[in-house]
């Protein structure tokens, strides 16, 4: 197997990079008594909004008050402490029309020029706090009980926190609070570990070169190959266009030739036939017995800090590639189920992955724990 230097594999490690936002939410429902249809006017207590404040109006998942569309900017017309009217950006007055709505809506308080009331990044130290699940914004002025609206601001989410969606808060100080979904239950800051069993299938990579593909005799020349009569492969072409004749991810048995070359055969038995083109990139066999195992959840299996996997005995030479599987269950930290990733060995049961040549650049995702998780409801995205 030849030795493909790559960036090293993320198996999770820092916060959610840049700033994220919060909007306080004034939350409603929008019965008679709040929504004046006749004239237009919405009545809560305490509103603290002055003449032309700007809100974004939010539906929170529930259907749109009619004449107003879900998160769209409107300019405040205040009446009084308690009543005010919204203006479109042409000064022109909204034309609330009744009918049955429900749930709880909000006006989501925001600057002019539409950026968040708070703004913080989670990656600075002493801001979030993972396993307290708290956020630390000096004077933040929250209260207990108080609404606000998580905004991602084009960064990947910070935890389980979804962009546009209302969380009630829970005050700590003047300058700690946890968050909370609006029906009580807390809201994580950080991923869960991925569940399951999830696996390697060792691959057994090459060029398609005249050197290594044979297509008038229809066989494979891999040094060293190790596959017996009968192993059974996957083909993967990583990526690139398929051989003609072989089919990406389907599997296939060995016709093993000698201890370098090999045809293939169908699953009823006939010769695979190749036909010669142009084919580029890296290509590889999966050998789906030698596949490896491992539940990234149990103890000292995955170590986040300096990107290891522990497997005992795992077998796996410096610069090998395999072919990661998640087996139906979510993705560990950024690998990506059937992709093919290159071996670091560090002693025989310990091992890193880098990308292969020419990937991506590994990008670090929100840190996720070893701890289970408070049970949530899954949160119903705000309506677009």
């Amino acid at each position: 197997m030849n030795h493909k230097e790559g960036n090293r594999v993320e198996l999770g490690a820092s916060l959610s990079a840049g700033t994220h936002g919060l909007d306080f939410q004034h939350q409603f429902a929008p019965s008679l008594g709040v929504v004046d249809y006749d004239d237009d006017r919405f009545t809560i207590a305490g509103h603290g909004f002055v003449d032309n404040d700007i809100v974004a109006y939010n539906a929170n998942g529930n259907d749109a008050i009619t004449g107003l569309v879900h998160g769209q900017y409107y300019a405040v017309e205040r009446i009084d402490v308690d009543d005010f009217r919204l203006k479109h950006a042409d000064g022109s007055r909204v034309d609330i029309v009744s009918g049955a709505f429900s749930g709880m809506h909000g006006f989501d308080s925001r600057a002019v020029d539409g950026s968040s009331g708070w703004t913080f990044v989670p990656a600075d130290t002493g801001v979030v706090d993972i396993a307290n699940r708290t956020i630390t914004l000096v004077d933040h002025g929250l209260a207990d009980g108080d609404t606000l609206t998580y905004r991602a601001l084009g960064n990947t989410a910070l935890g389980t926190l979804v962009d546009g969606l209302t969380y009630k808060v829970e005050r700590i100080d003047a300058d700690v609070f946890r968050l909370s979904y609006l029906g009580g239950n807390p809201a994580e800051l950080a991923i869960p570990q991925p569940a399951g069993t999830h696996g390697f299938d060792l691959q057994h990579s090459f060029e398609p070169s005249d050197e290594v593909l044979d297509y008038a005799d229809n066989h494979f020349a891999i040094t060293g190959h190790g596959f017996s009569d009968g192993d059974t492969v996957a083909y993967n072409a990583n990526g690139n266009d398929a051989i003609t004749g072989l089919v990406h991810g389907q599997q296939y048995s060995i016709e093993r030739i000698g201890a370098d070359s090999f045809r293939l055969k169908s699953a009823d038995g006939s010769q695979v036939d190749l036909v010669a083109g142009e084919f580029s990139g890296t290509h590889g066999f999966d050998s789906v017995q030698e596949g490896t195992s491992f539940t990234p959840s149990d103890a000292e299996v995955v170590d986040t800090s300096d990107g290891t996997i522990k497997i005992t005995n795992h077998g796996f030479g410096d610069g090998e590639t395999l072919v990661y599987r998640a087996n139906g269950n979510a993705a560990l930290g950024v690998l990506v189920d059937g992709q093919a990733y290159t071996v670091e060995r560090i002693d025989a049961d310990l091992f890193r992955l880098q990308h292969k040549a020419g990937s991506d650049a590994v990008l670090t995702l929100p840190m996720w724990e070893a701890s289970t998780p408070s049970p949530t409801p899954a949160p119903m995205p705000p309506k677009g």
